[in-house]
């Protein structure tokens, strides 16, 4: 269920951020379509929330979002039938749908029977018949916006190098060979959007886990920075620089949300988890009762714990001062509450930039939870502490 959910999570930022980018287009019924439009992206947005306690509430409460999801894009593609936004509808629903059918084959028999209650088995393949039927009609289109056709174009990618992800190849080029080559391709063809530059991350995130700084690692992130498209390559050149920054100990200073000040200086001699999450990430989510254990077993041995928060105050761009103060005041009491009920003292770094967090993105941050972890020197050794690993490589640390 875990790497369900945070596949899930990955397929909400892409579609999020093809929401956020694209320009508002053409709208078929002047405000009307607007209108629409503005509740399927708040349907994809708001998510299907925590939905529960077990991983089976939580798989309700995301095939309810998606459901939710299907019927508005159904009125929209009805009701706006020459909007252009009716595709990028399509596309979420399409990745959508299609993900959390496959993960309903594994659920087990009471799940399935609250799924039937929502969607029932003959509805499902009513559906399936939908978005199989606009397919056909968008692989002919002629008004599907290029960022659109960017993002259906990557899907296969994704998933061949996920199937890879697991090899453990990272020094084996011709393993990934077809997989960079689909990258280049990709880039060159799409070198307009500014999206191109999240293939690096991806790339770099699947095949070189645990982000250490290795000969073959430069040598493609050196190859990447010098292709013909500037989004991919800063990105390219992005990474190298944390390459660089990783070299010496990790230096960041921040007064915490609840007022405390935090600076990693003052952490020398202690091992640091600094974890990068949101109250919305689910994964993020299921990584609290780890790190608590972990925090409560070593803390008084010399283990620490930062924060920092990707929340989504969901500004608008004709939000005025006082609406955005409004928003960014809510989202940090809505984050602290969350801490204080769920038991979490360390601090927490709240800008309220969601993914242009400045942390973050000056650590190349492009999916959460990111859990790094510094030894005593606050030198990084992982950028991927999650789990049963996290303990262990924190006892190691700490020499225990």
């Amino acid at each position: 269920m875990k790497s369900f959910l945070t596949a899930f999570l990955c397929l909400s930022f892409l579609s999020a951020t093809a929401f956020a980018a694209a320009p508002a287009g053409p709208a078929a019924s002047g405000s009307e379509a607007d209108q629409a439009w503005a509740k399927l992206e708040k349907t994809l947005q708001s998510g299907p929330g925590p939905g529960g306690s077990t991983p089976e509430d939580r798989f309700v409460a995301i095939f309810v979002n998606i459901t939710d999801y299907l019927r508005l894009a159904q009125d929209f593609f009805t009701q706006h039938a020459s909007d252009p936004r009716r595709w990028r509808a399509f596309l979420t629903a399409k990745d959508f749908y299609g993900a959390t059918l496959n993960m309903l084959e594994q659920q087990d028999a009471a799940t399935r029977q609250r799924v039937d209650a929502i969607l029932s088995a003959a509805e499902r393949e009513a559906w399936s018949a939908r978005i199989a039927g606009w397919e056909r009609a968008f692989n002919t289109a002629v008004d599907v916006p290029a960022d659109v056709r960017y993002q259906a174009e990557i899907a296969g990618w994704f998933e061949q190098s996920f199937a890879l992800m697991n090899q453990k190849l990272a020094e084996d080029a011709s393993a990934w060979s077809g997989i960079r080559r689909e990258l280049d391709r990709l880039a060159l063809k799409f070198s307009d959007l500014p999206e191109t530059g999240d293939l690096v991350k991806h790339y770099t995130r699947i095949r070189f886990a645990e982000g250490k700084d290795t000969t073959v690692r430069r040598a493609e992130l050196q190859s990447l920075a010098a292709l013909d498209n500037r989004h991919v390559s800063a990105a390219a050149r992005e990474q190298l620089q944390f390459l660089d920054l990783a070299k010496s100990p990790l230096e960041l200073a921040f007064t915490a949300a609840d007022g405390r000040e935090v600076d990693l200086k003052k952490l020398r001699g202690k091992v640091v988890l600094i974890d990068f999450w949101a109250t919305w990430c689910m994964p993020c989510i299921e990584e609290i009762p780890t790190i608590k254990k972990v925090y409560a077993q070593y803390h008084d041995q010399g283990f620490e714990v930062v924060g920092i928060t990707l929340e989504n105050p969901s500004l608008g761009p004709k939000d005025t001062e006082e609406q955005k103060a409004k928003k960014l005041a809510a989202a940090r009491e809505k984050m602290l509450a969350f801490t204080r009920k769920h038991e979490m003292p360390w601090p927490q770094h709240f800008d309220g930039k969601w993914w242009k967090n400045d942390i973050a993105r000056r650590y190349a941050i492009d999916a959460i939870p990111a859990m790094f972890l510094l030894d005593r020197e606050g030198l990084l050794v992982s950028t991927n502490a999650r789990g049963e690993k996290l303990e262990a490589e924190v006892k190691r640390l700490l020499g225990l």
